[in-house]
């Protein structure tokens, strides 16, 4: 999948409207899609941040829905509804900067296929799973640290990544942001 600057510009621009809009009236700017390039299914996340420190993080690992309706729904999720925040009020939307990332296709693989920096993550064991994208290697770039914190994050024992019966899928992911 390639997405050009123009690409990515517009489909930053429309989140902002649909933050803009999420947050004064509850929702989200549902516009008609411009380009055929967001038609295509993709696994999306869309984070934002405020001074620099993530303040909502929603998204799909799986292809679930067209890259436009993704973005659309994971930008509002990521300012209403992601549990570890506060909603996004209007008196930070001026401070707050989105950053999108389409994923590829994961694919299961060994936890020694998976290249620091370059590879998201999903970690599954049992009916437990969780996932941390490419670029949570800069906040947590030794191994160890990274994948005890992924299994802590399913609601696993911090070891969990050692276990026989832990599943590992690698994707890579275009990101970008305002």
């Amino acid at each position: 999948m390639q997405l050009s600057a123009q690409n990515k510009k517009e489909l930053l621009d429309y989140a902002h409207r649909v933050l803009i809009g999420a947050v004064n009236s509850g929702a989200g700017e549902d516009e008609d899609c411009p380009d055929a390039n967001y038609n295509q299914s993709a696994g999306v996340f869309v984070s934002l941040h405020k001074d620099k420190e993530l303040r909502g993080c929603i998204g799909y690992i799986e292809p679930v829905s067209t890259i436009w309706d993704a973005v659309r729904d994971n930008t509002m999720a990521a300012a209403l509804r992601d549990h570890r925040f506060d909603h996004v009020v209007p008196e930070e939307l001026e401070e707050i900067k989105i950053e999108i990332s389409v994923l590829t296709p994961n694919k299961q693989c060994t936890i020694d296929e998976i290249e620091t920096g370059k590879h998201g993550v999903v970690l599954q064991q049992g009916g437990r799973k969780a996932t941390y994208l490419p670029q949570v290697w800069q906040e947590l770039p030794e191994r160890e640290a990274f994948f005890s914190t992924l299994c802590q994050k399913a609601g696993l024992e911090a070891t969990c990544w050692n276990n026989p019966r832990t599943k590992f899928y690698k994707y890579e992911a275009i990101v970008f942001s305002e």
